[in-house]
C-alpha cells in the first residue's frame, strides 16, 4: 500500500511539473506581447528559447531566431551573441551538431570581441557539451 501511495505521489509530481514547465512558456509569451522596452523584450525571449529546450526544440529555434533578429534590428551586440548561443544550445539537442559548433564558434568570436566573460563561458560550455555529445573529448576541452 506505501508503495502505491509513493508511487502516485511520484506520478504526480511529475505531471504536476510538466503542467507548470508549460504554464511558464506561455506566461513568458504573455510578457514579452506586454513589455514595451526592447532589452526586456531580448531578456524574454532568450527565456522562452531556454523554457522549450529540452520539450520542444523547434520551438526553442524559432525563438533563438527572433532573439537574434530583435537584437540586430535594436543594434544589441550582447543580445545577439546570447541569442546565437540560444541557437547553438538548441541545434545540439536536435543533433545538429555540426551548426550547432559552427554557430558557438561564431558567437565566441563576438563574445570576444566585446569582452564579454559571461557569454563567453557560454559559448564554452555549449562547445563542449557538443564535442562531449560526438564523444570527441579532445575538443571538448579547448
Amino acid at each position: 500500500m506505501k508503495f502505491r501511495i509513493v508511487r502516485l505521489c511520484m506520478i504526480f509530481c511529475v505531471l504536476f511539473q510538466q503542467f507548470l514547465m508549460g504554464n511558464t512558456s506561455e506566461n513568458l509569451k504573455v510578457a514579452f506581447c506586454n513589455e514595451k522596452t526592447d532589452s526586456a523584450r531580448l531578456r524574454l525571449l532568450h527565456e522562452i528559447a531556454y523554457s522549450y529546450l529540452w520539450t520542444n526544440s523547434d520551438s526553442t529555434l524559432y525563438y533563438a531566431n527572433r532573439e537574434i533578429q530583435l537584437a540586430r534590428e535594436k543594434n544589441n551586440k550582447e543580445g545577439e551573441v546570447i541569442g546565437m548561443v540560444d541557437l547553438s544550445y538548441s541545434l545540439g539537442v536536435v543533433g545538429n551538431y555540426t551548426g550547432s559548433i559552427k554557430t558557438a564558434l561564431e558567437a565566441l568570436r563576438e563574445a570576444e570581441g566585446i569582452n564579454n566573460k559571461k557569454i563567453i563561458s557560454l559559448c564554452y560550455n555549449s562547445l563542449g557539451n557538443q564535442y562531449a555529445d560526438l564523444k570527441n573529448e579532445d575538443n571538448a576541452i579547448l
